[in-house]
């Protein structure tokens, strides 16, 4: 494939293709998905005394979120 045929098939060759792509998923993800609380696991094992793992996170971030399929009852009710 020569260079030009490249540029026809949309791929992202260069830094700035790939940060407007980035910009629009963002505008997408606004317009279609629902805001969620995302907790960002922090790095590192931590077990309690019984032997359990104790996950440990970061603050939460709000972001949106976009399903795959429709959200059953119970998430329905737990987003009000």
């Amino acid at each position: 494939m020569d260079n030009n045929n490249l540029n026809n098939y949309g791929l992202l060759l260069n830094e700035s293709d790939i940060k407007l792509h980035r910009i629009w998923f963002k505008q997408m993800a606004q317009l279609l998905g629902i805001k969620v609380k995302y907790f960002q696991p922090i790095v590192g094992k931590d077990f309690n005394t019984q032997g359990d793992l104790e996950a440990k996170y970061y603050p939460p971030k709000e972001v949106y979120g976009i399903l795959t399929e429709y959200p059953d009852q119970k998430t329905l009710k737990k987003m009000g």
